[in-house]
Protein backbone atom coordinates (compact mmCIF):
# COMPACT_ATOMS: atom_id res chain seq x y z
CA UNK A 1 0.00 0.00 0.00
CA UNK A 2 1.51 3.28 -0.90
CA UNK A 3 0.79 6.43 0.66
CA UNK A 4 -1.18 8.05 -2.23
CA UNK A 5 -3.69 5.09 -1.80
CA UNK A 6 -4.30 6.40 1.77
CA UNK A 7 -7.02 9.09 1.83
CA UNK A 8 -9.46 5.93 -0.20
CA UNK A 9 -8.54 3.60 2.39
CA UNK A 10 -9.66 6.08 5.09
CA UNK A 11 -12.98 7.08 3.15
CA UNK A 12 -13.60 3.13 2.95
CA UNK A 13 -13.09 2.30 6.62
CA UNK A 14 -15.56 5.52 7.23
CA UNK A 15 -18.00 4.54 4.94
CA UNK A 16 -17.91 0.92 6.83
CA UNK A 17 -17.97 2.31 10.51
CA UNK A 18 -21.00 4.63 9.23
CA UNK A 19 -23.24 2.11 8.28
CA UNK A 20 -22.19 0.29 11.16
CA UNK A 21 -23.28 2.88 13.36
CA UNK A 22 -26.54 3.38 11.85
CA UNK A 23 -27.40 -0.49 11.89
CA UNK A 24 -26.41 -0.36 15.49
CA UNK A 25 -28.56 3.07 15.66
CA UNK A 26 -31.47 1.17 14.00
CA UNK A 27 -31.66 -1.96 16.37
CA UNK A 28 -31.20 0.44 19.58
CA UNK A 29 -34.29 2.33 17.91
CA UNK A 30 -36.15 -1.24 17.67
CA UNK A 31 -35.39 -2.21 20.95
CA UNK A 32 -36.63 0.68 22.69
CA UNK A 33 -39.82 0.86 21.21
CA UNK A 34 -40.38 -2.92 22.14
CA UNK A 35 -39.39 -2.20 25.43
CA UNK A 36 -41.93 0.84 25.45
CA UNK A 37 -44.60 -1.31 23.41
CA UNK A 38 -43.92 -4.15 26.68
CA UNK A 39 -44.26 -1.14 29.18
CA UNK A 40 -47.60 -0.15 28.35
CA UNK A 41 -48.94 -3.37 27.29
CA UNK A 42 -47.94 -4.31 30.78
CA UNK A 43 -49.49 -1.18 32.64
CA UNK A 44 -53.01 -2.89 31.33
CA UNK A 45 -52.36 -6.14 32.54
CA UNK A 46 -51.51 -4.80 35.65
CA UNK A 47 -54.66 -2.62 35.61
CA UNK A 48 -56.70 -5.80 34.72
CA UNK A 49 -55.58 -6.99 38.19
CA UNK A 50 -56.19 -4.31 39.93
CA UNK A 51 -59.90 -4.58 38.89
CA UNK A 52 -59.70 -8.23 39.70
CA UNK A 53 -58.98 -7.64 43.34
CA UNK A 54 -62.03 -5.47 43.75
CA UNK A 55 -64.59 -8.31 42.60
CA UNK A 56 -65.82 -10.90 44.37
CA UNK A 57 -63.53 -14.20 44.19
CA UNK A 58 -66.76 -15.89 43.71
CA UNK A 59 -66.88 -13.99 40.20
CA UNK A 60 -63.68 -14.99 39.11
CA UNK A 61 -64.51 -18.77 39.56
CA UNK A 62 -67.26 -18.47 37.14
CA UNK A 63 -70.39 -18.13 40.25
CA UNK A 64 -72.90 -15.68 40.33
CA UNK A 65 -73.40 -12.55 42.18
CA UNK A 66 -76.10 -12.40 44.48
CA UNK A 67 -79.07 -9.92 43.18
CA UNK A 68 -78.64 -7.70 46.30
CA UNK A 69 -74.70 -7.35 46.11
CA UNK A 70 -74.76 -7.05 42.52
CA UNK A 71 -74.78 -3.44 42.18
CA UNK A 72 -71.77 -3.25 44.84
CA UNK A 73 -70.06 -4.70 42.51
CA UNK A 74 -71.03 -2.61 39.24
CA UNK A 75 -68.44 -0.24 39.12
CA UNK A 76 -65.83 -2.62 38.98
CA UNK A 77 -67.69 -5.05 35.94
CA UNK A 78 -67.82 -1.33 34.43
CA UNK A 79 -64.16 -0.68 34.09
CA UNK A 80 -63.67 -4.10 32.98
CA UNK A 81 -65.45 -3.89 29.89
CA UNK A 82 -63.83 -0.24 30.05
CA UNK A 83 -60.81 -1.67 29.63
CA UNK A 84 -61.88 -4.93 27.41
CA UNK A 85 -63.08 -1.74 24.97
CA UNK A 86 -60.14 -0.09 25.29
CA UNK A 87 -58.19 -3.41 24.56
CA UNK A 88 -60.03 -3.89 21.35
CA UNK A 89 -59.88 -0.40 20.50
CA UNK A 90 -56.12 -0.61 20.97
CA UNK A 91 -55.60 -4.00 18.36
CA UNK A 92 -57.96 -2.13 15.75
CA UNK A 93 -55.51 0.72 15.69
CA UNK A 94 -52.54 -1.71 15.38
CA UNK A 95 -51.18 -0.53 18.90
CA UNK A 96 -50.60 -4.39 20.10
CA UNK A 97 -48.92 -6.78 18.65
CA UNK A 98 -50.50 -10.27 17.45
CA UNK A 99 -49.55 -12.58 20.10
CA UNK A 100 -50.50 -9.73 23.47
CA UNK A 101 -54.20 -9.68 21.44
CA UNK A 102 -54.57 -13.49 21.19
CA UNK A 103 -54.20 -13.76 24.78
CA UNK A 104 -55.91 -10.29 25.77
CA UNK A 105 -58.44 -11.86 23.52
CA UNK A 106 -58.49 -15.13 24.71
CA UNK A 107 -58.86 -14.04 28.35
CA UNK A 108 -61.57 -11.22 27.90
CA UNK A 109 -63.48 -14.29 25.95
CA UNK A 110 -62.98 -16.37 29.51
CA UNK A 111 -63.92 -13.81 31.80
CA UNK A 112 -66.77 -13.21 29.15
CA UNK A 113 -67.59 -16.46 29.67
CA UNK A 114 -68.34 -16.60 33.48
CA UNK A 115 -71.95 -16.37 34.68
CA UNK A 116 -71.40 -12.59 36.86
CA UNK A 117 -69.44 -11.02 33.81
CA UNK A 118 -72.26 -12.56 31.56
CA UNK A 119 -75.12 -10.82 33.89
CA UNK A 120 -73.40 -7.48 34.28
CA UNK A 121 -72.65 -7.91 30.17
CA UNK A 122 -76.36 -7.89 29.97
CA UNK A 123 -76.95 -4.94 31.95
CA UNK A 124 -74.75 -2.49 30.22
CA UNK A 125 -76.39 -3.80 26.73
CA UNK A 126 -79.95 -2.64 28.81
CA UNK A 127 -77.98 0.81 27.43
CA UNK A 128 -78.46 1.85 24.19
CA UNK A 129 -75.25 4.55 24.11
CA UNK A 130 -73.21 1.94 26.80
CA UNK A 131 -69.81 3.02 24.66
CA UNK A 132 -68.46 0.04 24.80
CA UNK A 133 -68.98 -0.48 20.47
CA UNK A 134 -65.56 -2.16 19.97
CA UNK A 135 -66.68 -4.93 22.55
CA UNK A 136 -70.51 -5.52 21.84
CA UNK A 137 -68.44 -6.08 18.24
CA UNK A 138 -65.70 -8.62 19.59
CA UNK A 139 -68.61 -10.38 21.61
CA UNK A 140 -71.42 -10.37 18.66
CA UNK A 141 -68.85 -11.36 16.31
CA UNK A 142 -68.10 -14.17 18.32
CA UNK A 143 -64.35 -13.62 19.40
CA UNK A 144 -63.44 -14.62 15.52
CA UNK A 145 -62.36 -11.47 13.98
CA UNK A 146 -59.22 -9.53 14.37
CA UNK A 147 -60.17 -5.83 14.86
CA UNK A 148 -56.72 -4.90 13.20
CA UNK A 149 -59.26 -5.94 10.13
CA UNK A 150 -61.96 -3.62 11.15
Amino acid sequence: MELKDLPGWISAIAAVVSVVGILLAYSQLRLSRKVAQLHFEDGLSREFREIAAKLPKVALMGGSIPDNERDQYFDEFFRYFDLCNEQTFLRMKSRVCTATWNNWRSGIRAMLGRTAFKDAWQVVLGYPRHGFDELARLITEDFQSDPLSW
